[in-house]
């Protein structure tokens, strides 16, 4: 019998490694990545689509876009698209990122030429019913009335709009109103304009075989280029201004939202890796030193959390929590304490093995499917990072020491730089 009373031994292994994807140009120059070593006769086929929310005229046009993809073309309505994907057991999903938007089919192996046949006419040929169109945008505003109401959201808007400025494309704020002005000539022109072979990426993922391919080469590979391709805009900075602290003030919120921000660096940077670290341990994990001091002894929120996001131009440390109105000022004094902490108090060596514990299970997870694989994989062309990225953050995990986390923290966690946003009636 398991004794269940003792804690389970673990060890930290560095011992993994990420496979990289088979390269495969289709026909029309498409370059398709394959991971192919699935155990189930599966497969999941995203296809990464130009045009995304830098390149929307208004909030919401990219993802919108790619929503309606599935609600009727020239070859099936809306209906008969989702009784045939649900027929033949297939999942759909859409995504929308900085410059691309991401449409998925899940899919059996045994129906993929009937299915990829209907997502082929999907993401071609769409033809954005203005009655289907009318319907989604008033679920969409509908929704966002709603999150206006929430100091979450409030607080979130406030501090995209502080960071970026009010000429970047990221620090749109969509309103009700300005998501039931768009109208199906805006999506169609969208598609027009951006939806094309050129630039558009493909990764098949699951048990693939040359049948798979085949068919993916017989509908992906035979979409026709277009004459005029409209280029992807380019990144633009952050303004990123120093020391800001703003109020939102919301009548009879009970819970206060706090959003901190601090401007980081991009996914490229040398010292991106080991900043990922040092905010793990700080606020990404169960056991970081936020939830530590600011749930666990103090009782002031349910929970709060740092995270790092890396673009290819730019980076943020991010820091959210939500609390009650009256601890809403003590929890930001803890949180800069928590920072000086980590500048002046390096981890002990058993607290830096847990963080790299909890990162190393984390990259373990990305290697357990294919389709985790394939999500992986995107992030290279998605944000830069390389077709090394995995491998390096384990060859960094396992030597970096708490010196040079404790350097690093001094480096980027300047807390009289950073951006402070409080949401509630406070």
């Amino acid at each position: 019998m398991p004794d269940w009373t003792s804690k389970p031994h673990t060890t930290f292994t560095t011992s993994i490694s990420f496979t990289p994807p088979e390269i495969i140009t289709l026909s029309n120059g498409i370059k398709l990545q394959v991971i192919a070593d699935g155990e189930e006769e599966t497969n999941k086929l995203a296809v990464y689509l130009p045009g995304g929310n830098y390149e929307e005229a208004a909030p919401l046009i990219s993802a919108l876009t790619a929503a309606a993809l599935f609600e009727g073309n020239e070859h099936a309505t809306a209906e008969k698209i989702a009784q045939d994907l649900d027929f033949c057991g297939a999942g759909k999903q859409v995504n929308s990122y900085d410059h691309f938007a991401c449409a998925t089919l899940s899919s059996l192996n045994y129906n993929f030429l009937h299915t990829c046949q209907i997502f082929f006419n999907c993401v071609c040929s769409p033809t954005f019913p203005e009655s289907n169109m009318q319907n989604i945008v008033r679920r969409v505003a509908g929704h966002y009335k709603t999150s206006l109401e929430e100091v979450e959201t409030l607080a979130e808007n406030e501090i995209n709009r502080q960071y970026y400025g009010e000429r970047h494309p990221l620090s749109r704020i969509p309103t009700p109103q300005g998501i039931e002005s768009i109208s199906s000539t805006d999506l169609k022109q969208f598609h027009a304009r951006y939806y094309h072979p050129e630039n558009c990426r493909i990764i098949l993922s699951g048990r693939i075989t040359d049948k798979e391919l085949r068919i993916l080469d017989d509908t992906f590979g035979q979409w026709k280029p277009s004459e005029q391709v409209t280029d992807l805009l380019p990144d633009m900075m952050p303004e990123s201004p120093h020391n800001v602290q703003s109020v939102i003030r919301k009548q009879n919120a009970v819970q206060s939202a706090i959003k901190i921000r601090i401007g980081a660096i991009p996914r490229v940077h040398p010292d991106y890796i080991p900043l990922r670290i040092l905010i793990t341990a700080l606020g990404g994990y169960f056991g970081s030193r936020l939830m530590k001091n600011i749930r666990e002894e103090k009782g002031f929120t349910y929970n709060i959390s740092a995270s790092l996001s890396g673009r290819r131009h730019d980076g943020y440390i991010d820091i959210e929590t939500q609390c009650d109105t009256a601890f809403t000022w003590k929890v930001i004094d803890e949180i800069k304490a928590e920072i000086s902490r980590l500048q002046n108090e390096p981890l002990d060596q058993d607290e830096l093995l847990k963080v790299k514990k909890y990162i190393i299970s984390s990259l373990t997870k990305v290697l357990d499917t294919p389709s985790s694989r394939a999500s992986y994989t995107s992030t290279d062309f998605l944000y830069g990072t390389g077709a090394d990225y995995f491998s390096r953050q384990v060859e960094i995990l396992g030597r970096i020491t708490p010196e040079e986390l404790a350097e690093i923290a001094r480096k980027y966690l300047d807390t009289d730089s950073m951006l402070q946003v409080v949401a509630g009636n406070v």
